[in-house]
């Protein structure tokens, strides 16, 4: 009894065809990639921008633009969570080396807190200028109150700019450090130091 073999070993290639559902498919997809990047674009842009003191920053939309005090030229505090702020400050400096000027006229309002620790610094860039990005922490607590000590990590950035000190920080809570950190960073991208 013989069994023919030749079925066995007779395949073809066959180019795959492109079905009406196939292209329905592919241009939903097409679609949904084009959709998603328009919204994200349109969520990471959601920002307001102000002009103050020779600089323009923004902050996020919503939140909340607050009165100052010296050496603050801009506050604004996020609308959720009322201990997250964003500030920019100014302090008239001599000094024409940045560290030098960042160490003896630092503007940031954090120093006089309790537990006030800087965690590090490092060179950066603002708008083309150079800039020294430090990052610190203190313990902000009511007192006489009943609430729990909160500790709050911030990250500033400052720059010399015609005999003038700018220190833009944003801080907030350290259980939300990581959402904080990717804010300033797209903020961050988003200062004009005015030439």
């Amino acid at each position: 009894m013989a069994v023919a073999t030749s079925d066995l070993y007779d395949i073809r290639m066959r180019r795959p065809r492109l079905t009406t559902s196939d292209l329905i498919v592919l241009v939903g997809a097409l679609v949904a990639f084009l959709a998603g990047w328009a919204i994200k674009d349109w969520h990471d842009d959601r920002v307001r921008t102000v002009e103050v003191a020779t600089v323009k920053v923004s902050y996020p939309r919503g939140w909340l633009n607050f009165p100052t005090i010296e050496p603050e030229v801009f506050r604004a505090v996020s609308n959720d969570d009322p201990q997250t702020v964003v500030f920019l400050s100014t302090a008239t400096t001599p000094q024409i080396d940045l560290l030098q000027a960042v160490s003896t006229n630092n503007a940031n309002p954090a120093r006089g807190e309790p537990g006030y620790t800087q965690l590090g610094s490092k060179p950066a860039t603002i708008d083309g200028n150079a800039a020294v990005m430090t990052d610190y922490a203190y313990v902000q607590t009511a007192v006489g109150g009943t609430t729990v000590p909160t500790v709050i990590r911030g990250r500033q950035y400052s720059w010399l700019k015609n005999g003038e000190l700018y220190s833009f920080s944003l801080e907030g809570p350290e259980d939300n450090w990581t959402n904080l950190r990717a804010e300033l960073n797209r903020l961050v991208d988003k200062i004009d130091t005015g030439g």
